[in-house]
């Protein structure tokens, strides 16, 4: 995030351009599953520039809308919006357990060392339901790339599928694997 928040500035019309607008076809299916679902409210991790907020204002769906996000030139972008975006992790996210409906990620995971302690934060803090949309969705085979910025490490992987499912297993998770356009997957797991 050093890297992001000392270079977001000069970059941002690239950082627009690779996490789409509100109306991507990767983003629109997971609120129509949101509105389905009647979900009041939402924490939104890794939230960028707050795509989904933008959508469901777009849809006139009410829904209390909390993002999180690491980068403090994010954090600030959204909050001189008034989007209610708060600075930290999802590893250890300083929020009380069970605050949220609904905690959605999309695009995160594949940029941490490991899934786990970030799901398992995602998993306390939903009342009802926890949505990965993952970009590199877990296949057959792990394969990790770390690689190195300015000092700043950056992780891009794909998860082994079986042991994400055996993490959820292990915490009496129940899930369920949903196809998205452009080879993206969503994950849904059951917490309530």
């Amino acid at each position: 995030m050093d890297w992001w928040n000392a270079n977001l500035p000069a970059q941002m019309a690239d950082f627009e351009k690779w996490l789409t607008g509100p109306m991507d076809e990767t983003r629109v299916p997971v609120r129509k599953l949101i509105r389905e679902a009647g979900y009041r409210s939402i924490l939104d991790v890794g939230c960028g520039l707050c795509a989904e907020h933008d959508g469901f204002k777009a849809e006139k769906y009410d829904i209390d809308y909390v993002g999180l996000d690491l980068c403090a030139e994010l954090v600030f972008h959204a909050n001189a919006r008034n989007v209610k975006v708060h600075g930290g992790s999802i590893e250890n996210a300083a929020f009380p357990d069970k605050q949220f409906d609904v905690v959605h990620c999309r695009g995160v995971l594949e940029h941490l060392e490991d899934f786990r302690k970030a799901m398992g934060q995602m998993v306390r803090l939903a009342s009802k339901e926890v949505m990965v949309s993952w970009f590199i969705p877990p296949g057959p085979t792990e394969k990790k790339s770390r690689s190195e910025k300015n000092g700043v490490v950056l992780w891009h992987n794909r998860f082994n599928r079986g042991d994400v499912e055996a993490w959820m297993m292990a915490q009496g998770l129940t899930w369920s694997w949903v196809p998205l356009p452009r080879k993206f997957e969503l994950l849904r797991i059951t917490v309530a």
